[in-house]
């Protein structure tokens, strides 16, 4: 109650609270609502940027029998972990031994959209004709990483019906 202040203080406070409130919603508001806006803004991942930019490069590189360099540049810190460089460029070798060189590839997006670790990607499925051997058909996980690029975090090979893990 303000009956025993004067008026006019009354009103300075009641003005003084009203600009605190003011500015303790404003200070709480901009803050969770740009939250919102810049999710909302964000581009939503785009496969065509993950194809172009991990996929294409990384096939140049095992197409011309580069395996560390497609190990280094375009694998995860996890799928390294998981699979050695010399694991990886053996295993390729053997395959390329095995079968040739690869005569044809085509390629679609698997089931869509990834979730590993908690970063987004996509599965591609890819069918590789070889000069030797039946066809095979490799599905990669491509995750979106923290500083922007796009690598490839998992692989499962398969002929025919069975499927196995395999380092590429």
């Amino acid at each position: 109650m303000c009956a025993p202040v004067p008026p006019r203080y009354c009103r300075v406070m009641v003005a003084e609270a009203s600009k605190r409130t003011k500015i303790l919603i404003l200070v709480g508001f901009v803050p969770v609502a740009g939250i919102f806006v810049w999710g909302a803004m964000r581009a939503p991942l785009d496969p065509g940027e993950a194809l172009e930019t991990c996929m294409t490069p990384y096939f140049d590189a095992v197409d011309a029998e580069r395996y560390d360099e497609a190990w280094e540049r375009h694998t995860t810190a996890g799928y390294r972990r998981a699979h050695a460089k010399g694991e990886f460029r053996a295993a390729l070798e053997t395959h390329r031994r095995e079968r040739g060189r690869i005569v044809s590839r085509g390629e679609r997006i698997e089931n869509g959209f990834a979730n590993v670790d908690g970063r987004s990607g996509f599965h591609f499925r890819y069918w590789f004709g070889f000069e030797r051997g039946d066809p095979v058909n490799v599905v990669y996980t491509v995750v979106h990483q923290d500083d922007g690029t796009w690598r490839i975090d998992g692989a499962l090979e398969s002929i025919g019906r069975a499927g196995r893990p395999g380092p590429w």
